[in-house]
Formats: C-alpha cells, structure tokens, sequence
C-alpha cells in the first residue's frame, strides 16, 4: 500500500543528488579549468630593447677596463675593472634613488639635475688615490691625502671601492652632489663643501646624502 510513496520518495532523492553530484562536476571542472589557464603559458613574453645589439654588457673574459652603458640613462656610463663591480643595473637603481631623494628636498624645476646624471661617468676603482691637496667636510685644507672619491669634471666621477662593498657604502653619493652643484653653479662643485671659500654645499646636502646611502643600503645596493 506503501510503496508508490516509497518509490516516489526514493525517485525525488534520487533527483536530488544528481543535482548536488551534477552541482558539484560543475564546480570541480570550473575550478579545473581555471587552474590550468593559470598554471599554463602558451606564450612567453619577452622584453627586446629595438636596439637590444648595441647594449653594451660586461664580459667577464676581457682583463683590461671595460666601459659599460647604464640604463634609464641616455648617456650616462661606467668604467669597471672586472664585471663584479658593479653591474650596471644597479647603478642605473642608485641613479634614481638620489635624483628622486634630490627633487624632493631641493626641487629640479629645469631638469638641469637630472641632465647631468644623464650625461655622466662613473669610474670604480679597487684603489686609492693620493693627491697632493683637498679640503675636509668642514673646509679645511688638507695636504698630501689619500681620498676614495673624487669629482674629475663637471660630467665625471671617481669612485673607490673596497672588495665586497656595496655602492651605499662608498663616496658615489657624495660625489654625485657636487656633480649637481657643479651643473647648477655652472662654474664648480664647491670642493670646499661646508668651507667659506666656495658656496653651494650645505647641511641638508649632508642630511641628503645620509637619507640617500641609508634607503641604497635597505635595497641592498
């Protein structure tokens, strides 16, 4: 007497659970999908510079000092001794670092800053230099000094640097502010720095070099 009510029972369960069995097929074969769309690549993107040959990249091989372009910057390059001081992208980093630390604390309404890092060269050194006369951060003149770095030109810097050292950890920073006082003052770098014979280096040039090798230093440069 019961059994049409038990079959029709049975029947709607039935019914129920391929619904929840077909619900969740649906499921597993979306996520199925999603995940291998994300996890295969049927195209790999490369970045290719146009002019990608002329790139002029270290070579380990060569003995003699090589001359390598820095990127982001037109025309701006560096002098190494051996390809493990420093690669080039690095610098390129250090670069934008100080002038972004730069316009935020002085400005560079006419770009001039940012031209004469972009018309720049950096020569690292494994050695000191010794030069007959320079002056302290103070302004004192002193004689017969051993120096790890030095301002050459208005569009060029030597810079020191001791084995496993990192550019934070050297005199790049510094003399990259008297190249932008030089590029500012038009007629030198104030070599003197807080000295009274020559005027543009300040405090805040110090406090900026400080802010600067101290964010190098956290990015690990």
């Amino acid at each position: 007497m019961n059994t049409p009510w038990v079959a029709y029972n049975y029947a709607v369960l039935l019914k129920k659970g391929m619904k929840k069995l077909l619900k969740r097929f649906v499921i597993f074969f979306t996520l199925a999908i999603i995940f291998v769309t994300l996890t295969t690549c049927t195209y790999t993107w490369r970045a290719t510079p146009s002019n990608s040959g002329s790139i002029n990249l270290c070579k380990p091989h060569r003995t003699q000092p090589q001359m390598i372009k820095i990127p982001m910057f037109s025309q701006t390059w560096q002098i190494v001794e051996d390809c493990d001081v420093f690669n080039r992208e690095k610098v390129g980093i250090a670069l934008l670092v100080f002038y972004n630390a730069w316009r935020l604390k002085f400005g560079d309404r006419n770009g001039q800053v940012w031209s004469s890092l972009n018309d720049l060269m950096i020569e690292w050194s494994g050695k000191y230099r010794k030069i007959p006369s320079a002056f302290s951060m103070d302004g004192r003149p002193v004689t017969d000094v051993r120096i790890s770095g030095l301002a050459l030109t208005k569009t060029m810097i030597w810079v020191y640097v001791g084995q496993n050292e990192k550019i934070c950890e050297t005199s790049f920073v510094h003399e990259l502010v008297h190249i932008a006082i030089w590029k500012l003052k038009k007629t030198d770098g104030d070599p003197d720095h807080l000295g009274k014979k020559y005027s543009g280096w300040s405090m805040n040039h110090n406090i900026l070099i400080q802010d600067v090798n101290a964010m190098l230093c956290e990015l690990g440069l």
